[in-house]
């Protein structure tokens, strides 16, 4: 992983990214899923840096939400949901973590109108 980040650090973003989708494959292979997660967190940053790859950060970023959902981890997930615009599924995971605004909230932002008043009217 240092030797990845060194890459992103000189400006090789491309080499970057495969070297942490190694990562992420090796992680996932040895079930821990927390790292890969981790690793996929530290892709993101690429594209918070004003990085080019846009479609396969938000690639990473959702499957990096998944994997958070799969352990459990649904305030790990939800804004990584956010980010990469899986609006019912970021309010899914605010809703788990009880964060019922920001559930509500990721609806709206998503323009899912129809949904969120369903949503609104059970916690009427």
């Amino acid at each position: 992983m240092e030797e990845g980040r060194g890459y992103r650090a000189s400006g090789n973003n491309k080499k970057f990214l495969e070297l942490f989708g190694e990562a992420v494959q090796l992680f996932r292979g040895a079930e821990q899923h927390g790292n890969a997660a981790f690793c996929l967190e530290e892709m993101n940053r690429l594209e918070e840096a004003g990085g080019k790859l846009n479609a396969s950060v938000r690639r990473y970023q959702l499957t990096g939400a998944d994997i958070w959902v799969g352990i459990g981890r649904h305030d790990k997930a939800a804004p990584l949901y956010m980010q990469s615009q899986a609006w019912r599924k970021a309010s899914r995971s605010y809703d788990i973590t009880e964060s019922y605004d920001n559930a509500a909230a990721a609806l709206r932002q998503g323009e899912l109108f129809d949904e969120l008043l369903r949503y609104l009217a059970e916690y009427d």
